[in-house]
């Protein structure tokens, strides 16, 4: 058979040319529950929960992720780079955000970006083990990934 006599080929996300909206949104969810997860390790399941039963706090969570990887997915245009880039910005700062709130008892602050070094230096007189919930995190974000 010769190219001619096939159909033509469709357009969209089969070809390679259409953008996978649902993808997008599902990783840009995933990485905001993931991070809203580390948020609430230290406190409780319940503040997990109760940020899914006011929708107006999940949104104002989930937005800026959305933001973030919308901004990466223009630059790069690849959903898996924009999904990984977003996701080490907040997880990362998810764990930096959970290790404060579990040595000094409050949460990571605009103005903490100063004292990282200052942090980095002091950090080898804490134990900085990561728990199981930052252990899962980091393999559900891997998962998140290969899907």
């Amino acid at each position: 058979m010769t190219k001619a006599n096939h159909p033509p080929r469709p357009e969209g996300i089969r070809s390679g040319r259409g953008f996978p909206l649902a993808l997008f949104l599902i990783s840009s969810f995933g990485i905001c529950c993931i991070s809203l997860l580390l948020a609430t390790c230290s406190i409780g399941w319940k503040l997990f929960f109760d940020y899914f039963r006011v929708p107006l706090v999940f949104l104002l969570n989930f937005i800026p992720v959305l933001v973030i990887q919308l901004v990466f997915l223009c630059l790069f245009n690849r959903l898996w780079l924009s999904s990984l880039l977003t996701g080490l910005i907040i997880i990362g700062a998810s764990i930096g955000n959970s290790y404060k709130v579990k040595l000094r008892g409050e949460t990571f602050a605009f103005d903490d970006i100063g004292t990282i070094g200052d942090g980095l230096r002091i950090a080898s007189n804490y134990d900085l083990r990561p728990g199981t919930v930052i252990i899962l995190s980091v393999i559900c974000f891997a998962v998140l990934l290969a899907a």
